[in-house]
Protein backbone atom coordinates (compact mmCIF):
# COMPACT_ATOMS: atom_id res chain seq x y z
CA UNK A 1 0.00 0.00 0.00
CA UNK A 2 1.34 3.44 -0.83
CA UNK A 3 -0.43 6.71 0.94
CA UNK A 4 0.20 10.32 -0.44
CA UNK A 5 0.64 12.88 2.03
CA UNK A 6 -0.37 16.53 1.48
CA UNK A 7 -0.05 19.53 3.42
CA UNK A 8 0.61 23.67 3.88
CA UNK A 9 4.55 24.01 4.67
CA UNK A 10 5.06 25.94 7.98
CA UNK A 11 6.63 29.69 7.48
CA UNK A 12 10.01 29.28 8.08
CA UNK A 13 10.82 25.61 7.60
CA UNK A 14 13.91 24.90 6.81
CA UNK A 15 12.95 20.85 6.50
CA UNK A 16 10.48 18.10 7.38
CA UNK A 17 10.72 14.86 8.16
CA UNK A 18 7.63 12.52 6.99
CA UNK A 19 6.39 10.24 9.76
CA UNK A 20 4.31 7.46 10.60
CA UNK A 21 3.47 4.14 12.42
CA UNK A 22 1.21 1.31 13.25
CA UNK A 23 -1.75 3.03 15.10
CA UNK A 24 -1.18 0.70 17.80
CA UNK A 25 2.75 1.55 18.19
CA UNK A 26 4.10 4.42 19.99
CA UNK A 27 7.23 4.62 17.87
CA UNK A 28 7.41 7.13 14.69
CA UNK A 29 9.80 6.03 11.85
CA UNK A 30 11.00 8.65 10.03
CA UNK A 31 10.27 7.58 6.10
CA UNK A 32 11.94 10.43 4.26
CA UNK A 33 13.28 14.14 5.22
CA UNK A 34 12.54 16.62 2.57
CA UNK A 35 12.98 20.57 2.18
CA UNK A 36 11.14 23.06 4.05
CA UNK A 37 8.97 23.33 0.57
CA UNK A 38 7.70 20.56 -0.43
CA UNK A 39 4.20 19.78 -0.47
CA UNK A 40 3.82 16.19 -0.72
CA UNK A 41 5.04 12.75 -0.19
CA UNK A 42 4.31 9.27 -1.94
CA UNK A 43 4.74 7.13 1.81
CA UNK A 44 5.54 3.21 0.42
CA UNK A 45 5.89 -0.30 1.22
CA UNK A 46 2.85 -0.12 4.07
CA UNK A 47 0.87 -3.55 4.73
CA UNK A 48 -3.25 -3.50 3.80
CA UNK A 49 -5.23 -3.75 6.28
CA UNK A 50 -3.78 -2.21 8.90
CA UNK A 51 -4.16 1.56 10.64
CA UNK A 52 -1.57 3.76 10.22
CA UNK A 53 -0.80 7.23 11.39
CA UNK A 54 1.42 9.88 9.62
CA UNK A 55 2.43 13.06 10.35
CA UNK A 56 5.22 15.46 9.62
CA UNK A 57 7.67 17.31 11.87
CA UNK A 58 9.22 20.82 11.11
CA UNK A 59 12.55 21.89 11.54
CA UNK A 60 13.49 25.27 11.42
CA UNK A 61 16.84 27.82 11.54
CA UNK A 62 17.14 28.51 15.37
CA UNK A 63 13.63 27.95 15.92
CA UNK A 64 11.82 24.62 17.82
CA UNK A 65 10.38 22.05 15.58
CA UNK A 66 7.20 21.85 15.06
CA UNK A 67 4.81 18.88 14.69
CA UNK A 68 1.54 18.79 12.48
CA UNK A 69 -1.62 16.68 13.72
CA UNK A 70 -1.77 13.16 12.86
CA UNK A 71 -3.84 11.56 10.42
CA UNK A 72 -4.78 8.38 9.67
CA UNK A 73 -5.08 6.27 6.82
CA UNK A 74 -5.60 2.31 6.20
CA UNK A 75 -6.66 0.52 2.44
CA UNK A 76 -8.92 -2.56 3.28
CA UNK A 77 -9.09 -5.07 1.04
CA UNK A 78 -12.22 -6.33 0.73
CA UNK A 79 -12.94 -10.33 1.10
CA UNK A 80 -14.33 -12.83 -1.75
CA UNK A 81 -17.75 -14.01 -0.36
CA UNK A 82 -19.09 -17.81 -1.31
CA UNK A 83 -23.06 -18.05 -1.41
CA UNK A 84 -24.47 -21.49 -0.75
CA UNK A 85 -27.99 -21.28 -1.96
CA UNK A 86 -31.36 -22.83 -0.52
CA UNK A 87 -34.79 -22.46 -1.88
CA UNK A 88 -35.61 -19.55 0.91
CA UNK A 89 -31.73 -18.71 2.56
CA UNK A 90 -28.53 -17.86 1.23
CA UNK A 91 -25.84 -18.70 3.43
CA UNK A 92 -22.31 -16.97 2.90
CA UNK A 93 -18.65 -17.23 3.89
CA UNK A 94 -15.32 -15.44 3.49
CA UNK A 95 -12.02 -14.79 5.06
CA UNK A 96 -11.17 -13.13 7.70
CA UNK A 97 -9.11 -10.32 6.32
CA UNK A 98 -6.99 -9.74 9.73
CA UNK A 99 -4.83 -6.85 10.14
CA UNK A 100 -6.41 -3.79 12.29
CA UNK A 101 -10.48 -4.92 10.75
CA UNK A 102 -11.76 -6.10 13.68
CA UNK A 103 -15.82 -6.09 13.07
CA UNK A 104 -17.80 -6.58 9.96
CA UNK A 105 -21.33 -6.66 9.26
CA UNK A 106 -22.79 -8.46 6.38
CA UNK A 107 -25.95 -6.24 4.22
CA UNK A 108 -28.79 -8.08 2.05
CA UNK A 109 -29.92 -6.01 -0.68
CA UNK A 110 -32.74 -6.34 -3.46
CA UNK A 111 -31.41 -7.41 -6.69
CA UNK A 112 -30.84 -3.65 -7.80
CA UNK A 113 -28.93 -3.37 -4.99
CA UNK A 114 -30.75 0.12 -3.55
CA UNK A 115 -33.14 -1.08 -1.11
CA UNK A 116 -31.31 -3.00 2.24
CA UNK A 117 -33.25 -5.90 3.23
CA UNK A 118 -31.53 -7.32 6.46
CA UNK A 119 -27.91 -6.52 7.89
CA UNK A 120 -26.35 -9.50 10.27
CA UNK A 121 -23.11 -9.53 11.57
CA UNK A 122 -21.52 -12.90 10.76
CA UNK A 123 -19.29 -16.04 13.43
CA UNK A 124 -16.27 -17.67 13.01
CA UNK A 125 -12.74 -16.72 13.47
CA UNK A 126 -10.99 -17.48 10.31
CA UNK A 127 -13.79 -18.08 8.59
CA UNK A 128 -17.19 -16.11 8.73
CA UNK A 129 -20.05 -17.28 8.35
CA UNK A 130 -24.17 -16.41 7.89
CA UNK A 131 -27.62 -17.05 6.67
CA UNK A 132 -29.84 -14.69 5.44
CA UNK A 133 -33.71 -16.97 5.89
CA UNK A 134 -37.07 -16.57 4.75
CA UNK A 135 -35.81 -15.01 1.98
CA UNK A 136 -38.79 -15.68 -1.70
CA UNK A 137 -37.12 -19.02 -3.64
CA UNK A 138 -35.98 -18.57 -7.31
CA UNK A 139 -34.92 -15.03 -6.32
CA UNK A 140 -31.63 -12.74 -7.03
CA UNK A 141 -30.38 -10.62 -4.05
CA UNK A 142 -26.66 -8.92 -2.92
CA UNK A 143 -24.65 -9.26 -0.23
CA UNK A 144 -22.33 -6.65 0.88
CA UNK A 145 -19.83 -6.82 3.32
CA UNK A 146 -18.44 -4.21 5.49
CA UNK A 147 -15.75 -4.23 7.37
CA UNK A 148 -14.71 -1.91 10.40
CA UNK A 149 -11.05 -1.14 11.50
CA UNK A 150 -11.36 1.25 14.28
CA UNK A 151 -12.99 3.95 13.48
CA UNK A 152 -13.04 3.53 9.70
CA UNK A 153 -15.44 1.71 8.14
CA UNK A 154 -15.38 0.46 4.28
CA UNK A 155 -18.48 0.96 2.78
CA UNK A 156 -17.90 0.05 -0.91
CA UNK A 157 -17.23 -3.30 -1.71
CA UNK A 158 -18.55 -4.95 -4.26
CA UNK A 159 -21.96 -6.79 -3.72
CA UNK A 160 -22.20 -10.72 -4.05
CA UNK A 161 -25.14 -11.95 -6.09
CA UNK A 162 -27.11 -14.40 -5.16
CA UNK A 163 -29.92 -16.67 -6.33
CA UNK A 164 -32.43 -18.21 -4.39
CA UNK A 165 -33.13 -21.94 -5.54
CA UNK A 166 -36.32 -23.15 -6.92
CA UNK A 167 -38.52 -24.62 -4.16
CA UNK A 168 -38.49 -28.10 -4.01
CA UNK A 169 -40.74 -29.94 -6.28
CA UNK A 170 -43.40 -31.81 -5.00
CA UNK A 171 -46.05 -33.66 -7.37
CA UNK A 172 -49.41 -34.67 -6.53
CA UNK A 173 -49.54 -38.42 -6.56
CA UNK A 174 -50.79 -39.90 -10.39
CA UNK A 175 -52.59 -43.08 -11.55
CA UNK A 176 -54.76 -43.08 -8.33
CA UNK A 177 -57.50 -45.72 -8.42
CA UNK A 178 -60.27 -47.08 -6.15
CA UNK A 179 -61.79 -50.78 -5.94
CA UNK A 180 -64.72 -51.60 -4.26
CA UNK A 181 -64.89 -54.92 -2.53
CA UNK A 182 -67.34 -56.62 -1.63
CA UNK A 183 -68.11 -57.24 1.63
CA UNK A 184 -69.01 -60.64 3.13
Amino acid sequence: MNVTLAWTPGAGSTSQSVQYKLASASTWTTFSTVSGTTATVNVTGLSDNLIYDFRITTACNGGTSTVSPTVQKINIICPTVTITPASTSLSYSFPEIGGSVTTYAVKLFDSTGNSELASQTPTGTTTLTGTFSSLTASTTYKLRVIPTAGTITKTDCAFTTGVTSAPPVCNAPTNVTADLTAQP
